[in-house]
């Protein structure tokens, strides 16, 4: 079942096969706008302009990125616009268990993953609490 959640969907991500297999998996669980970006600079021009239009965002970020990458952006995010209600998911190949311990330090992060979601995986993401209290509370001004 497809359902509308009112939260904008971002996915940051520099391999064009990933994206579109996100963008797919993402469209059979949910109707919601996705945008997405090739690197961290275009996805912070991208919240700079849209910010205060916007009642939260789901981004999903990738961690190795050109010209600026998730650390950046993550960065950036908690710098200005830590008041915001932004949701950011990890995608990397990492193997590296600093990497994980490092995403969870800012308050953003409510998940870690591989690039590839699995349906489930996405589901579990839109089921997060916060997440879940937005679309609900969106569901009672209707």
């Amino acid at each position: 079942m497809i359902k509308a959640i009112p939260i904008e969907i971002l996915i940051a991500e520099d391999d064009h096969l990933i994206t579109t297999l996100q963008k797919k998996q993402i469209g059979k669980l949910v109707k919601t706008p996705i945008k997405t970006f090739w690197n961290g600079k275009e996805l912070m021009n991208y919240i700079h302009a849209a910010i205060e239009e916007v009642e939260s965002l789901l981004i999903l970020l990738d961690i190795n990125m050109p010209v600026m990458d998730g650390w950046e952006v993550l960065e950036k995010i908690n710098l200005h616009y830590a008041q915001k209600e932004i949701f950011i998911v990890m995608l990397t190949s990492s193997v590296y268990p600093e990497d994980k311990k490092r995403a969870f330090t800012y308050p953003q992060v409510i998940s870690f993953n591989d690039k590839f979601l699995e349906p489930e995986d996405f589901s579990a993401i839109i089921n997060y609490k916060s997440l879940n209290k937005i679309i609900e509370l969106n569901k009672l001004s209707d």
